[in-house]
C-alpha cells in the first residue's frame, strides 16, 4: 500500500502517515493481546518511534526527488520546495521526542544526538543529494538506538 497499485499512499502524500500508523498500532495491538487493556505507553512509544522511521523514509526521498517527480510520485518532498521541505523532517523528529512519557525520556537523549546531527546535515544540503549519506545514516542510526533503548527503558520500568 505504500507505494504500489493501486494504492500508492506515498506518492499522494500519504505514506509517512501511514508508516508513522503501523509502528504505532503494532505495540498497541501487542501490549493489547498481552494485557486485554489499552494503556499510553505502547501508544507514546510506537508514535515516537514510527516518527524516526518515516523520517528515515522521508530524508532518503531527497536523493530521489527528481526521479519521483519524473516517475509522478508526489510525496511531500516532491511537492514542496527543497528548503521547505526539509522543515516536515525538523516536524517529525521533535514530534517524535516530544511525544514520550516522563517514565523513558531520560534514557532516550543517547539517540536525540544522532538526530540532531542529521537535522543539521539535512538543513544544509537539502538540494545536494550527494551531500545526504552522512545524515541518512545518521537518521538509521537515531532510529535504531531509539528503538533499542526505549525497549530497554519499558523493560527496566516493567522490573521496577
Amino acid at each position: 500500500a505504500y507505494s504500489a497499485p493501486p494504492l500508492k499512499l506515498n506518492s499522494r502524500g500519504l505514506g509517512e502517515v501511514c508508516v508513522t500508523l503501523g509502528f504505532m498500532l503494532l505495540p498497541i495491538g501487542m501490549d493489547y493481546l498481552a494485557r486485554q487493556t489499552f494503556s499510553l505507553t505502547p501508544l507514546a512509544a510506537g508514535l515516537s518511534f514510527g516518527l524516526l522511521v518515516s523520517n528515515l523514509l522521508y530524508i532518503n526521498q531527497f536523493p530521489d526527488r527528481s526521479a519521483d517527480l519524473q516517475a509522478g510520485k508526489h510525496h511531500w518532498v516532491a511537492r514542496l520546495p527543497v528548503q521547505q521541505a526539509r522543515w516536515g523532517y525538523v516536524l517529525m523528529m521533535a514530534l517524535a521526542y516530544g511525544s514520550l512519557p516522563l517514565l523513558v525520556v531520560s534514557s532516550l537523549w543517547l539517540s536525540l544526538p544522532l538526530s540532531l546531527k542529521a537535522t543539521q546535515g539535512l538543513l544544509q544540503h537539502a538540494g545536494q543529494p550527494a551531500q545526504l549519506a552522512p545524515a541518512i545514516r545518521q537518521t538509521i542510526a537515531a532510529a535504531s538506538v531509539h528503538g533499542m533503548l526505549l525497549a530497554s527503558s519499558l523493560v527496566a520500568a516493567r522490573l521496577l
